[in-house]
C-alpha cells in the first residue's frame, strides 16, 4: 500500500508543473477613472502656536504728563509666545458647508512701560495670559476650495496695572 501511495504522490508532483505551463495567460485591464469627491463632513482638531505682539496705551486718571516728573500717559509694546489647540465640526449639504469651531490658547504676551513717577520705580504692565473663541461658519465649496464667512465670540485672560517695584496694583 505504501508503494502505491508513494507512486501516486510522485506522479502528481512530476505532472503538476507540466499542467501549469498549459494554463491560459491572464489578461489585465486598466481600472476606470473615478472622479474626485471632496467631503467636508466631520470632526477635526489640531494644535496651533506662534508669536504675538501689540501696543498698549495707558493713561493715569486723565492726568497730563509733566516733563521729567510724571509720565502718566504712555504707549508701550508687548510681545510673547502663543500655544493652544482647536476643535471643530463641519456638515456639508450639497456645495454648502456649515461648521462650528472653538480654540483656546495659552499666551505669554508681556510688556512694561517706562517709569511713571520719576525716582519711584513704578511702571505700567500688560500681561495677556490666554485667549480663545467660539465661531460659527457658513461656506461654499468647489471641491478642494471653500469660501467661508464667520461670526465668533472671543474671551481673553488679561492683566494690566501699575507695578510699584514690589507689587502690582
Amino acid at each position: 500500500m505504501r508503494k502505491i501511495l508513494l507512486g501516486a504522490f510522485a506522479s502528481a508532483a512530476i505532472a503538476a508543473p507540466a499542467l501549469a505551463a498549459d494554463l491560459p495567460a491572464t489578461t489585465y485591464t486598466k481600472s476606470l477613472m473615478v472622479a474626485e469627491v471632496w467631503d467636508w463632513n466631520g470632526f477635526y482638531n489640531g494644535l496651533q502656536g506662534g508669536f504675538g505682539w501689540g501696543t498698549s496705551q495707558e493713561t493715569f486718571f486723565n492726568q497730563p504728563n509733566t516733563a521729567g516728573l510724571f509720565a502718566g500717559t504712555q504707549n508701550y509694546d508687548f510681545s510673547g509666545g502663543i500655544a493652544g489647540g482647536v476643535v471643530g465640526y463641519n456638515w456639508q449639504s450639497g456645495a454648502w458647508v456649515f461648521g462650528v469651531e472653538a480654540d483656546y490658547n495659552w499666551s505669554n504676551l508681556n510688556g512694561n512701560s517706562r517709569e511713571i513717577n520719576a525716582g519711584s520705580g513704578d511702571s505700567y504692565f500688560t500681561n495677556v495670559t490666554s485667549f480663545g473663541d467660539v465661531k460659527g461658519r457658513v461656506g461654499w465649496t468647489t471641491n478642494a476650495w471653500e469660501t467661508t464667512g464667520n461670526r465668533s465670540i472671543a474671551v481673553c485672560g488679561w492683566r494690566c496695572g501699575v507695578w510699584t517695584g514690589q507689587s502690582s496694583i
